[in-house]
């Protein structure tokens, strides 16, 4: 694949990697690591072999190149990255690597960007921290820019200088640049993501503003560029002098400085604010009991003008309600400040749940991360695996092999136990596979067990086998014989007969390495004859139709039409082979003629179009185009339809129907509902073939 690769970097600056967000949102794939040691990134390739040099101190005008081995590691993350059509890094360290890229490939463009000394003291700000070294930061800045003019002005056709500050506030300018400049197709999404925006102090921004008008007419414009984004402000500069770096300096000591007095300023208000709200609360309830004592003084004024006569009597009352008054106060403001304890424990307490509960949120999202990771590599690795089988489908692997020998009265060899441990091939994964080999009419065949829960090394446990838990397989040379195994061998999967060949080649090979029979022993010999013609068996019994497994994957029940949606897995048949194909049995004209007079296969093209040789869309439903052969009774079978199929398309169908009653004999078996009886479609699928015999003695 010819694609093309943007390389995005400039001074190291905390907004650099906003740049490369805004390419990922529009279409532009990350740059992936190497999938061997020492698994390195784009960026790690730069900060490895930058910071790998020999020199205490790395020259900032200098432009490296890297050795061979380096050259070797970037060429294998290139490979890693060829099936994105548009794909890219954001480094800063690639500023030293330009001119090594410009040499290593042609379809290699460059965005660089470009950060004025007055933004820089706007980062120097969003660090919320004193900055030491403030000199060597503007140095680093000026020889950058510096870089990138010496670098944009020998290659214009493939470099594109942008200001950071003004493309994060305009991306969508950006992207229009990098399609007219490069020619390179990026979607339309950026607004759909929102980018982090710088916030300027106005601290800050005033003292920029004031050191940088002062220096105006000393500054001057950035250099003209091949391609501009768009228009740059007079106070951008790169080229200043050691007098304005310092006075940047002093500009910053003095924005921290009067940041901290106004930090300063605010503690002191919260804390004064702070103690007003106390003596708001002190003088409510200050309030409120001068409202008690006052209901209480009516009280006491009614009482004593009713009990004026009375007045020795009224003042024990008196006495008597002020004690009591005394002691509700206090037990009120007991019970306050005990309810004020209580809440601030429980407070306490629910605290750190809130530490647990958001530790838990995070372990679970970093859980989650790492899940899609190893789905990913896993996914390849089915891929991998994949072609492994596509290219040998007999392949398989396996820890240990051993073998339990039996002989006769005469010494001869009539019994091979044999035990494998982590089987890996034919479709399936044993931690523990075990199997008999016996010499039989001069012959070897298979013995396979299952066990009480129904488990066996086999894909699918044969229906002719009944309640059987041991069968044998076995292929003779007379055909007479081969009958009586015929019934069980029809019904292997794909996959076992991939299984059977396997073992074939294990145990032939295993039986050549062993050292337990001399190389002339009749036992031997048997069996090596009788593998090989084993061997060349099964490839005759691989031509015939099979299938992994079968899926009723949908049924269709309409006033006029139903049908009956099947999905097989991995379909052999003679030469082909496909991991998934699909037919529709259906019937047609209900409502008129009744269900099984007007009948059909279909054969969609999405799953079935790449396993005939001369696939047509003769109709069209509302699942897509679909080739029909129609059938109805007593005995018509469309033969316009027919004669356009080859001859291999031909039996491929006239198998197929005859593999039909098999086909309901499964599923039923794993208890499938058909949403009508199993006895309607069983005599539809009789007339077919009936149809299908009688058609194929007039062909």
């Amino acid at each position: 694949m010819n694609s093309k690769i943007l390389c995005v970097s400039g001074a190291n600056t905390p907004l650099l990697k906003n740049i490369m967000d805004i390419f990922a949102h529009s279409g532009v794939a990350l740059d992936n690591s190497m999938k061997t040691p020492p698994f390195l990134s784009m960026e790690g390739w730069h900060a490895q072999c930058l910071y790998n040099k020999t020199e205490d101190k790395i020259d900032l005008t200098k432009q490296f190149n890297p050795d061979a081995s380096w050259r070797r590691l970037a060429s294998e993350i290139f490979l890693e990255n060829t099936k994105s059509s548009v794909w890219g890094w954001c480094s800063s360290e690639s500023l030293f690597f330009l001119d090594f890229w410009e040499r290593y490939q042609e379809n290699i463009y460059f965005v660089l960007i470009e950060t004025s000394p007055r933004d820089l003291l706007f980062f120097i700000h969003s660090a919320n921290k004193t900055c030491n070294n403030i000199e060597s930061l503007v140095e680093e800045l000026l020889v950058a820019n510096e870089t990138i003019r010496r670098f944009c002005t020998a290659h214009k056709d493939r470099c594109l200088t942008v200001d950071l500050v003004e493309s994060l506030e305009n991306p969508s300018a950006l992207l229009d640049a990098c399609r007219m400049k490069f020619g390179i197709h990026l979607q339309d999404n950026i607004s759909k993501y929102q980018f982090p925006k710088q916030d300027k102090d106005p601290l800050a921004s005033f003292l920029g503003h004031k050191l940088f008008a002062e220096k105006t007419k000393s500054l001057e414009i950035f250099q003209k560029n091949s391609f501009k984004m768009t228009r740059r402000k007079p106070h951008r500069d790169d080229r200043q002098s050691s007098d304005l770096i310092q006075e940047i300096i002093l500009a910053v000591d003095s924005y921290f400085e009067l940041k901290s007095n106004v930090d300063t300023a605010k503690q002191r208000l919260e804390s004064a604010i702070e103690e007003n709200a106390s003596l708001n609360k002190e003088i409510v309830l200050l309030r409120n009991e001068q409202k008690i004592h006052k209901k209480d003084s009516y009280l006491l004024s009614q009482s004593y003008n009713m009990q004026l006569t009375l007045a020795d009597q009224s003042n024990s009352v008196i006495k008597r309600l002020v004690g009591e008054n005394k002691k509700l106060m206090h037990g009120i403001s007991s019970f306050k400040g005990m309810l004020f304890d209580q809440i601030q424990a429980k407070i306490k307490g629910i605290a750190p749940f809130f530490h647990i509960i958001n530790a838990q949120q995070n372990q679970i999202l970093f859980l989650s991360e790492t899940y899609k990771s190893a789905e990913k590599k896993f996914k390849k690795l089915q891929e991998r695996w994949s072609r492994v089988f596509c290219a040998d489908r007999y392949y398989c692997d396996f820890d240990t092999i051993d073998m339990e020998t039996s002989f006769d009265d005469n010494k001869n060899l009539i019994l091979i136990r044999w035990k494998i441990t982590s089987f890996f091939g034919a479709n399936r994964e044993l931690d523990r596979l075990e199997f008999e080999t016996i010499i039989l009419h001069n012959g070897v065949a298979f013995v396979f067990k299952r066990d009480s829960s129904g488990q066996s090394p086999l894909f699918r446990w044969p229906i002719a086998a009944g309640n059987l838990d041991k069968i044998t397989i076995f292929l003779l040379r007379d055909p007479i014989l081969q009958l009586f195994y015929n019934d069980i061998l029809a019904e292997f999967s794909t996959s076992d007969i991939d299984f059977l060949h396997a073992l074939s080649r294990i145990a032939a090979l295993t039986l050549q390495k062993s050292c337990f029979l001399d190389d002339n022993h009749p036992g031997l010999v048997s069996l090596s004859k009788g593998f090989d013609f084993l061997l060349n068996s099964l490839k005759n019994y691989s031509r015939d139709l099979r299938f992994d497994r079968i899926t009723l994957k949908n049924v269709q029940i309409n006033h006029d039409y139903e049908h009956l949606w099947i999905e097989l897995d991995n379909v052999s048949f003679e030469e082909k082979r496909s991991p998934k194909f699909e037919f529709r049995i259906s019937c047609a004209e209900i409502d008129s003629a009744g269900f099984g007079h007007h009948f059909k296969l279909e054969f969609p093209k999405s799953s079935a179009s790449d396993f005939f040789d001369n696939w047509f869309g003769e109709s069209v439903d509302d699942f897509g185009d679909k080739l029909e052969i129609r059938f109805a009774m007593p005995n018509s079978l469309d033969m316009k339809v027919w004669s356009k199929l080859s001859c291999f398309d031909q039996r491929f169908v006239s198998k197929l129907i005859e593999h039909l009653p098999y086909f309901f004999v499964v599923l039923k078996r794993e208890g499938v509902n058909a949403k009508r009886p199993w006895a309607n479609w069983e005599n539809l699928v009789d007339n077919i073939m009936k149809i299908n015999r009688s058609a194929s003695r007039t062909r």
